[in-house]
């Protein structure tokens, strides 16, 4: 139990010194440590029963039902213990995600990890309550260590624009199949996008995402399961299917923030073995 005060404690010490962060997004920063906390007291499927909506998706390895999943597997003997590192969420308080470093412990919480990765959640608000609608995560290396901090991107200055996040990503679509993975970042690519790839530690910033896009050469025709945009027009995410040319499939996740014009601040691909 220890772990987890000192995270919480940490967290708290990392907002308190960003006083105009916003409180939607502190809301969903005490709700991320508040649902590791119920993983560890209540056991890994109950507490995703607790906080996923109905309705929730996951990557397993292609979009699928979550709740009707972790609720019909045995509860493992290992224990999962994550902490919120990066935070947003829309102007309108509906709407944000939350990404951050997980590990697995093998029966006994004083045990060292065997396993470590970062997760990326949705959170929508629900009936007035904060509920995950998606999740996923990938593996990095175990020798990895991240800083317990928390860091809350701020609520854009500019208005959103007219357009469409359809449109956005069906743009982002067609300049990958029609050049490349590289002209499609160089297009959408937010100062702060953060690209994640099984395997490797998550990349931060546009020049990380182009140079991780231009190591890509597959080009992938896309399947949408789900796509959602906040109420405010400025936040929203999709996730579905990629395949390439060669037949490769992989599960995707794309995150779009409109700050006068729509980039993409999160790119997933899980691939699917």
């Amino acid at each position: 139990m220890r772990y987890i005060f000192v995270l919480t404690m940490a967290a708290a010490l990392s907002l308190s010194a960003q006083p105009d962060a916003p409180s939607a997004a502190k809301e969903i920063v005490h709700q991320e440590l508040l649902f590791a906390h119920t993983a560890v007291v209540k056991g890994r499927n109950a507490s995703f029963l607790e906080f996923f909506a109905d309705g929730a998706l996951f990557f397993n390895p292609l979009p699928a039902d979550a709740k009707a999943y972790y609720g019909s597997v045995p509860e493992p003997k290992s224990f999962l213990l994550w902490r919120p590192a990066v935070v947003e969420a829309s102007s309108d308080g509906t709407f944000g995600y939350s990404t951050g470093p997980w590990e697995i412990r093998p029966a006994s919480m004083g045990n060292p990890a065997v396993v470590r990765g970062w997760f990326f959640s949705i959170w929508e608000r629900k009936g007035g309550a904060w509920k995950v609608t998606f999740d996923t995560g990938i593996m990095m290396p175990l020798t990895v260590h991240e800083p317990d901090s928390v860091t809350v991107i701020p609520v854009p200055s500019a208005a959103p624009s007219a357009v469409r996040m359809e449109e956005a990503e069906e743009e982002f679509r067609n300049v990958e199949k029609e050049r490349s993975r590289r002209a499609a970042f160089e297009r959408f690519a937010s100062v702060d996008a953060r690209v994640y790839r099984n395997g490797e530690r998550p990349v931060a910033g546009r020049a990380a995402a182009l140079q991780r896009s231009s190591t890509e050469k597959e080009r992938y025709s896309y399947s949408t399961a789900r796509m959602t945009v906040a109420p405010s027009g400025g936040l929203g995410y999709v996730v579905g299917t990629a395949v390439s040319a060669a037949g490769d499939t992989a599960a995707f996740l794309r995150v779009w923030r409109n700050d006068g014009s729509w980039k993409v601040v999160t790119e997933l691909l899980s691939p699917v073995k």
